[in-house]
């Protein structure tokens, strides 16, 4: 007569939590790394977005989502952060008039004129000086903003931290699947 051991495989609800679990342990590497980028972005920024994440996993999709903390903080009389950032980030923003603050009788806005290079660079990395180079002084009653192209920051973020997130999501199943069947603890 022989004998076999076979090991019973745990249920799949079981083996499901497990690899859930591993996946969100290992998918909070990325979603720091998301999080020190957008810093990275906004570190001088005078009305900075706080962002946080969440990881979402089902079993047939797995998510990391970027959320704004500080959505509905006001960014002057007509903006928030979130209408702040989605123009920054997607839009960008069309030539308009900026609005005549009270001042008083006599007195005029002042800004420097010049070549402005932007603190977030369409397109590319975002560390700009955020200044006007070779400007001069102007005075005027009213100033109209020529706008600004989208910069599409969380594309960038989203292209480079692609691969770190895919090796993280791999990684996370690959341990849960050996925990769900018992071959590590």
């Amino acid at each position: 007569m022989r004998l076999r051991y076979v090991k019973q495989l745990a249920r799949p609800e079981l083996q499901f939590a497990h690899i859930r679990d591993e996946v969100t342990k290992q998918l909070k590497v990325v979603g720091a790394a998301h999080l020190y980028e957008r810093d990275q972005v906004t570190q001088d920024f005078k009305h900075k977005p706080q962002f946080g994440y969440r990881i979402r996993l089902t079993q047939r999709e797995i998510r990391l989502e970027i959320l704004l903390k500080n959505p509905k903080e006001k960014v002057g009389k007509s903006w928030n952060i979130e209408k702040l950032w989605t123009a920054l980030d997607e839009k960008g923003t069309r030539p308009h008039k900026i609005p005549k603050q009270r001042k008083p009788a006599g007195k005029w806005l002042r800004f420097t004129a010049g070549h402005y290079r932007p603190k977030t660079n369409p397109g590319g990395r975002f560390r700009g000086p955020g200044k006007v180079t070779g400007g001069k002084t102007v005075f005027a009653k009213q100033v109209r903003h020529p706008g600004f192209k989208p910069r599409h920051i969380t594309r960038r973020i989203n292209k480079d931290l692609r691969p770190l997130f895919l090796t993280q999501a791999e990684r996370g199943y690959r341990i849960g699947h050996q925990r769900a069947i018992g071959l590590t603890r």
